[in-house]
């Protein structure tokens, strides 16, 4: 949508973009033209640039694993250095813009109208319904915009672009498809007087005129049909857990037993991670890309908090023993989760209570320890059948309860 002098849209379907840490809904994101294959609803936050991510040195952040995953053809047009290299400071933005979409921030994609022709260009080097939406909705953008007095130059730019995937040896067939409608925009103008005045003595004219004589039966220019076959459907950030091929850290969970994880991905959603990878020290239990666990460490939780962190679901009756791990590698996501999911009961209320008590004092906790006092001063007769029972409370949450019952009373 053109508005205020810029493209305004995400991937072409008009509805608002996500914030940056909302889940990303592959099934309903319309980067491929046919995503009924994909109709689970598989949740990750947006994944953190990193350095270790960026792109032959250059100001462009992909975390190539899981872009590979989402959209395989935009993938190749990233790892071609060539390509990358030859763009300018506008179109590299672009491909960063267009990065962000699919693994960072979701957010709006919004171009001006100048730029276009170098997003065209970038989505005609890749096909398999990727961006599809984007690609039909930018070209009829182009195409509507067009005016008389800036065809020219328009034209000129797009013949430029063709010429320059030529020296890469691509095909761009959404380019060709637009200098196949401004030949016959030329056709069908060049049969007005405004249009002959303007147009017949143009060098691009001239040189394509073998090209528009025959189209000047035409009374308008045909239209675009942008469709694409999916080859490859697209797959989720569930599909990287425990990759061999792709991963960069190994967690060791056994004797010859390992999980083959992404730092990128650990990072994003554990600060305990982050300052791991990123510290550059030697930690005795990160050593040759492998992190070895505490001889504590239960390694069944261990593992549902580093599936959590790939979007992989567990069952909520884990929940309460998965608190101590999650605030231990700092999963706030996870921690914020049990913070609104837990369940009190008359049978769990004092195990969920002892479980929590070394956090009662955490901000993130305090909605949690209201909810306790106020199921405790409700359910105070099934709970509490002797005063010997409040033993089993800490301190901070009897005294409360005391204060409660008083005021009550």
């Amino acid at each position: 949508v053109l508005h205020n002098g810029n493209i305004v849209t995400i991937a072409g379907n008009g509805t608002p973009g996500f914030s940056g840490d909302s889940p990303f809904d592959i099934s309903l994101y319309p980067h491929f033209g046919n995503s009924s294959s994909l109709t689970r609803r598989i949740e990750f936050h947006s994944l953190k640039k990193y350095s270790r991510d960026q792109l032959f040195g250059l100001e462009i952040y992909g975390f190539m694993p899981l872009i590979e995953r989402i959209s395989i053809q935009f993938s190749q047009i990233l790892k071609n250095e060539k390509i990358i290299w030859s763009m300018n400071a506008s179109q590299r933005a672009i491909i960063q813009k267009l990065i962000n979409s699919l693994i960072y921030d979701n957010n709006q994609l919004n171009f001006t109208k100048n730029e276009l022709l170098d997003v065209l260009f970038i989505l005609g080097l890749f096909k398999n319904g990727e961006f599809i939406e984007l690609k039909r909705s930018l070209t009829s953008d182009f195409i509507n915009s067009i005016t008389l007095k800036e065809f020219p130059a328009e034209w000129e730019k797009i013949e430029s672009l063709i010429m320059t995937c030529k020296d890469f040896g691509n095909e761009n067939y959404i380019l060709e498809c637009l200098n196949n409608f401004c030949i016959e925009f030329v056709a069908v103008k060049m049969k007005t007087t405004e249009g002959s005045a303007v147009l017949s003595s143009l060098p691009i004219v001239l040189r394509n005129a073998t090209a528009f004589f025959p189209k000047l039966v035409l009374g308008q220019p045909t239209p675009i049909n942008i469709e694409e076959k999916i080859e490859v459907n697209p797959q989720t950030l569930e599909s990287l857990f425990n990759d061999k091929k792709t991963s960069d850290i190994q967690i060791k969970m056994g004797e010859d037993k390992y999980l083959y994880c992404h730092k990128t991905v650990l990072s994003t959603t554990s600060t305990f991670f982050a300052a791991l990878f990123e510290s550059g020290s030697s930690f005795s239990d990160f050593n040759n890309g492998i992190f070895t666990p505490d001889e504590s460490e239960d390694l069944e939780l261990l593992e549902i908090i580093i599936k959590y962190c790939y979007g992989i679901s567990f069952d909520n009756e884990k929940i309460s023993g998965l608190l101590d791990m999650a605030m231990k590698h700092e999963i706030k996501y996870l921690v914020d989760y049990y913070c609104i999911n837990f369940t009190l009961s008359i049978q769990n209320y004092f195990s969920i209570v002892s479980t929590c008590e070394q956090y009662l004092d955490l901000p993130v906790f305090e909605g949690f320890f209201k909810e306790i006092i106020r199921f405790g001063v409700t359910n105070k007769k099934q709970l509490f059948t002797d005063l010997s029972v409040l033993s089993k409370l800490p301190e901070k949450v009897w005294q409360v309860m005391f204060l409660n019952w008083a005021h009550d009373n």
